[in-house]
């Protein structure tokens, strides 16, 4: 509610500030308030969910303490289930990006992180029965990872029989591979997925900077 207030207020001020009589607010002024209050009370969310689980009151969450989270979030099986070691190395990899004051990982999530992380894992759940079928047709090696060769058949596969380039599989590798193997993992392939079909619906190439983004608007 406090969130919503300051909106309120903040919007009573931009009106007490113009000059002249009152006015009404413009189409644009209300949907920048709306989603102020929207991206308020979303922190607000976040910030709870973190202080649920932050069992030493460090203002992050360490792998164990994600473990639980995580855990949590599988309402599939009674008690949840626990991410596997890839899984959770997995959402380190890819949410964990700006702890450090250099901006690079300090090995906990953050609040400003904890979106990423659930978002992804709760898309990742989501389809991994369908994926854990799919990707083992592709794992031709049976190594649990997709080598390149590989990731060009499953590409082309979701690509309707077409043949993608070896330029756009490097691509999809370079925004999927963030444990850095030059390989896939199931996690990583889900993210290719995600990539992929958002590139063939905008034809736009996204950069490992907005490989969060893609994530949240799925």
């Amino acid at each position: 509610m406090a969130a919503v207030a300051g909106a309120v207020v903040g919007a009573m001020r931009a009106l007490a500030g113009r000059p002249g009589p009152p006015t009404a607010l413009s189409t644009e002024e209300k949907r920048q308030i709306r989603a102020g209050v929207k991206a308020q009370m979303k922190r607000r969310k976040y910030k709870l969910l973190l202080a649920k689980y932050d069992a030493d009151k460090s203002g992050k969450l360490s792998k164990g303490e994600m473990m639980k989270l995580l855990t949590d979030l599988e309402t599939a099986t009674p008690g949840g289930h626990p991410p596997t070691d890839e899984e959770l190395d997995w959402i380190f990899k890819f949410a964990d990006t700006g702890g450090s004051w250099l901006g690079f990982s300090d090995g906990e999530i953050s609040c400003a992180e904890l979106e990423a992380a659930v978002v992804a894992y709760l898309t990742y759940i989501d389809n991994r029965d369908l994926l854990d079928t799919t990707f083992d047709q592709f794992d031709t090696n049976e190594t649990g990872q997709l080598a390149p060769s590989e990731l060009k058949d499953y590409l082309t596969a979701l690509n309707g029989g077409e043949v993608v380039t070896d330029e756009e599989v490097a691509w999809v590798l370079g925004m999927a591979d963030v444990t850095k193997t030059g390989t896939l993992c199931k996690p990583e392939t889900m993210m290719a997925t995600l990539e992929w079909f958002n590139y063939v619906e905008t034809g736009h190439k996204t950069r490992p900077s907005q490989r969060k983004e893609c994530c949240l608007v799925m």
